[in-house]
Order: C-alpha cells, then sequence, then structure tokens
C-alpha cells in the first residue's frame, strides 16, 4: 500500500509539472484564444509525454529509489538562491545513482562558456581548470547538450574512443571520474543549467535507470530554475545592495585594495578570468595576481569559498 501512494504521489507531481511546463513552452505563441482543437492536441501531447515517462519508471525503477526521488523533489523546491538549490541536491543525487562525483554548471549564452560551477568530492583546482582550459577541449558536453534528456556518456561517445581524449586523461582522471551521464535543462530553448554525474573505475557504466530517474527529476528541475530566477530578477536591488555590502565588508576586514574589490566583485558573480580581464580592460596576469592576494588575505583558496565565507561571515 505505502508503495502505491509513493508511486501515485511521484505520478501526481510530475504530471502537475509536465503539464505546466509543456503548457508554458508548446502555447507561447498562443496564449489566449485556443480552440477546443488546439486544447485537445496539447492535452493529447502532454499526456504522452508522460505516458512514455512513466512506461520507463516501469521498467527500469525499483520501488527502493521511489522515496528517494521524493525526498530529492522535496529539496528541488525549498530553496530561492539557485547555487544553494543545485548544491543541496548533490548527494542525494549520487546516493539515487550509486555515483561518486557531481557538478553542475550555468551556461552564459553571451560569453559562451559555462561558469557559476556547484561541485561535490571534485578538487578545487581541477574545477578551475576545467572553468579555465579543458571546457573549451571538452569533446563530450556539447554533443550531450543536444539531448534534452538524461543521457550516459557513452551513449554519445564510445569510452574507447573518450579513453583516447586528453580531456580524460588529464582532466576527468586527475579526480577519478570514469563512467558518466549528463542532464541539460532547458526553458524554451535556452540551457538553464546542468548536473553532470560520474562513477569511478571498477564500477559500471550509467544504464537506462539512472537516466529514467534523471529524466523524472526534469520537471521540477526546470521549474525550480524558473521560479528561482523569476525571484531573483524582481528582487535585483536587493541582490545589488548584498554584493556592495560584502565588498565593503572586504575592504575592511581583509584591506582589499580597491582594485581587488572590483575584482572580487565579479569573481562573486561568478564572472571567468579572461571575462573579467576585458571588463576592466587589464591583463590576464594581472587579474590571476589580483585573485591571488584576494585568495591570500582571506585566507580562502576557491571562489566558490570566497562566497561560502561571506555568506557565513555575514
Amino acid at each position: 500500500m505505502l508503495h502505491r501512494m509513493v508511486f501515485l504521489s511521484l505520478l501526481i507531481l510530475t504530471v502537475h509539472l509536465m503539464s505546466t511546463t509543456l503548457t508554458c513552452e508548446d502555447n507561447s505563441s498562443h496564449c489566449y484564444g485556443l480552440n477546443n482543437v488546439i486544447h485537445f492536441q496539447f492535452f493529447c501531447k502532454r499526456w504522452l509525454r508522460v505516458v512514455n515517462l512513466w512506461s520507463q519508471v516501469a521498467m527500469n525503477v525499483t520501488a527502493k529509489h521511489y522515496r528517494k526521488i521524493l525526498s530529492i523533489i522535496e529539496r528541488i523546491h525549498d530553496h530561492t538562491v539557485e547555487s544553494e538549490m543545485r548544491a543541496d541536491i548533490a548527494e542525494p543525487l549520487l546516493d539515487l545513482l550509486e555515483a561518486d562525483y557531481y557538478a553542475s554548471f550555468c551556461w552564459d549564452t553571451q560569453s559562451q562558456f559555462y561558469g557559476k560551477g556547484v561541485y561535490l568530492n571534485m578538487d578545487d583546482g581541477n574545477i578551475e581548470k576545467y572553468c579555465d582550459y579543458y571546457q573549451f577541449r571538452d569533446p563530450i558536453t556539447y554533443q550531450l547538450s543536444l539531448r534534452k534528456n538524461a543521457t550516459a556518456v557513452s551513449e554519445k561517445t564510445p569510452h574507447r574512443e573518450l579513453r583516447k581524449t586528453e580531456f580524460f586523461n588529464d582532466f576527468l582522471l586527475a579526480d577519478g571520474l570514469y563512467y558518466g551521464v549528463n542532464l541539460h535543462l532547458y526553458s524554451y530553448e535556452e540551457n538553464i543549467g546542468d548536473f553532470r554525474i560520474w562513477r569511478k573505475k571498477g564500477k559500471d557504466d550509467f544504464d537506462k535507470s539512472a537516466c529514467t530517474m534523471l529524466d523524472l527529476l526534469k520537471p521540477h528541475m526546470i521549474q525550480a530554475v524558473k521560479n528561482i530566477r523569476k525571484y531573483r530578477q524582481s528582487d535585483d536591488v536587493d541582490l545589488n545592495y548584498s554584493m556592495d555590502e560584502q565588498c565593503v565588508y572586504l575592504k575592511q576586514n581583509y584591506k582589499l585594495t580597491d582594485r581587488e574589490i572590483h575584482v572580487a566583485r565579479l569573481l562573486l558573480k561568478g564572472e571567468r578570468d579572461d571575462c573579467i580581464s576585458q571588463m576592466l580592460n587589464i591583463e590576464i596576469t594581472t587579474v590571476r595576481t589580483h585573485i591571488k592576494n584576494i585568495f591570500y588575505k582571506t585566507e580562502i583558496n576557491s571562489r566558490n569559498k570566497l562566497q561560502v565565507m561571506l555568506n557565513q561571515e555575514l
């Protein structure tokens, strides 16, 4: 009985989220005045997607996973800060998928790079190398980003081919990443974030059940990100004030110079080294010297830890 109740709860939540998402995405040019035929077509399309997903669930997801999935869904909708949501679900996702490593990035369409990374069980320095170098030599993420469903890395790039690349040998293996699965989130055609989950060598590759569970979480992730960003846009003044407060705090308590404060502000916004260089019209080597000085004065060794420290101290 309990198993059935959990299953029905998941079904109701997913139907509601998929219906909401589809209504927004499919009705963008027909927001009002749809006739009954069009309504019926949208209704059928929604339910076909729901039925297809749940047929996959029935085949690939066992009863022991249902409670874990419900717990993750609850966490997904329990935040007003996007980075906190992505960080909060990291450990439960690894547990659900029996995985070892987690990373989540946001695609910046204007600058054409991945930033604002949240990660678990990966080295800070290695993530910095990804942001500065390896993402531009990444042979898998672009291909996976074209898929709007969860996809095992080996489904797009055979593992024997991946093992021949610089990306695998010098970046992935540095932290022990061996088999991966990606989920990229879209609002209309805009990539609004991704989830990259990896297992270490010695474990099995990700199978259909892992992809099905991620796809089950996908509509909740999309809706949560959209809600958080809508909330953030309506609260820009408060956010700018918060960043001003952080910069004043850094200057007063850690004796940062004016130029270091300018760099720190852009770091806290998630900007990459070369973007900071362009914005401040200084050499990238100078940017990195300022960052090194900021880390030395604050006794912090990564961008994420700088934000965490400020959140704790303010």
